[in-house]
């Protein structure tokens, strides 16, 4: 199930939400499935004067009653009007399956008016083979965008959403140069970026040469980052200004430990983007609490598992209880009853009610006492 709307004024957009989120419950309780909701909505913007259009993309447990107080992380989109489904798409197959790879979060595609104003730094004179920019290609203003992002975008998305403060930034192209931009402003805001054949070569990559000097300020927060490259390489500025970043990262990992580089030989430019999304949201969001279901499966491995994700993303972050009865359930298949029990009493202690569960408690009891 799918939800659209496409409202500019902030009142009605809370009367549909309302609507929306509560139909939503009402499916859940009813049947008992989870649903996905997708909102499209506008802002205006002081900073760029004019009303700015995003896409939301809300988890399938987000409506789900006993995740009330659960907080998700956000995934900001850029190109988000070319983008929005293909994220969502790649998102949805990581997040939404018997054995999530990643955490759940709440996407946000801004769509772009201005692509080449919005995401460069500041004015270029060549592209990367060395022609001439036109006189009429509007440069220069990604300071801009990042305080309409910063100061008025993410605001109103925590204001009128459970997320937390573990934001990520996806771009591809003058987006990946506009998400590394942004990450040398040592602010903190960006938690996590993926950037996919970043346009370094912009401006005879003078970022390249600044991120140097970002590195050498020991006292900033470094975000996790993930930097993929497309193939084939080539001697040209766009394949050299990325080599010699990729090279820069890799050579200060003591400043960057959150770091990865991947070069995609067999994909193009455009190519890149399914498996780059793909591989650099795992890297940032990834869950690796699924990855044993054995014996190592309990709730103090569940718990050392956030708390290392929590140092690395420098936010506290939890387990949605719809996760933790996941974890009993994978435990009940694995026939370790005990495990399970465990992780149901878990949920409990979090808020979910005790008559939804009932019936896995007994069966998970059952099993135990067959067992003895």
């Amino acid at each position: 199930m799918k939800t659209v709307f496409y409202v500019k004024r902030q009142k009605t957009f809370f009367l549909i939400s309302f609507l929306v989120v509560l139909m939503s419950s009402f499916f859940v309780n009813g049947q008992e499935k989870e649903t996905s909701i997708q909102l499209v909505d506008s802002i205006y913007s002081k900073e760029l004067k004019q009303y700015r259009k995003f896409t939301t993309y809300l988890p399938k447990t987000y409506s789900v009653p006993h995740n009330r107080k659960h907080e998700y992380p956000i995934i900001y989109v850029l190109d988000g009007d070319k983008r929005k489904d293909l994220v969502n798409t790649i998102y949805q197959f990581l997040a939404d399956n018997k054995r999530p790879m990643i955490l759940e979060a709440i996407i946000v595609a801004i769509h772009q008016m201005d692509r080449s104003y919005e995401l460069t730094p500041n004015k270029g004179t060549h592209f990367f083979n060395g022609t001439l920019i036109p006189s009429t290609m509007n440069m220069g203003g990604g300071d801009s965008f990042y305080a309409f992002m910063k100061n008025e975008l993410n605001p109103e998305i925590q204001k009128r959403y459970r997320a937390n403060n573990f934001v990520n930034l996806v771009g591809h192209s003058f987006g990946g140069l506009f998400a590394l931009h942004i990450m040398q402003k040592n602010d903190d805001f960006i938690k996590g970026i993926v950037a996919i054949d970043p346009s370094l070569w912009w401006n005879n990559g003078y970022l390249v040469d600044d991120c140097k000097k970002y590195l050498e300020n020991n006292n900033t927060t470094k975000p996790i980052l993930f930097l993929a490259e497309a193939g084939p390489k080539e001697d040209n500025l766009h394949s050299k200004s990325i080599e010699k970043f990729s090279e820069i990262i890799k050579s200060n990992t003591t400043q960057m430990p959150n770091s990865k580089f991947r070069f995609y030989k067999d994909k193009n430019h455009y190519t890149v983007l399914i498996p780059a999304i793909q591989d650099g949201l795992t890297f940032l969001l990834e869950d690796q609490t699924f990855r044993h279901l054995d014996s190592r499966m309990t709730k103090e491995y569940i718990i050392d598992s956030f708390k290392k994700k929590s140092k690395m993303a420098l936010v506290d972050i939890q387990p949605s209880n719809t996760r933790i009865v996941t974890y009993g359930d994978l435990c009940m298949i694995k026939k370790m009853p005990e495990h399970a029990l465990e992780f149901y009493n878990w949920a409990i202690e979090n808020g979910v009610p005790k008559n939804i569960l009932n019936k896995k408690i007994e069966k998970s009891k059952a099993l135990i006492s067959s067992k003895d």
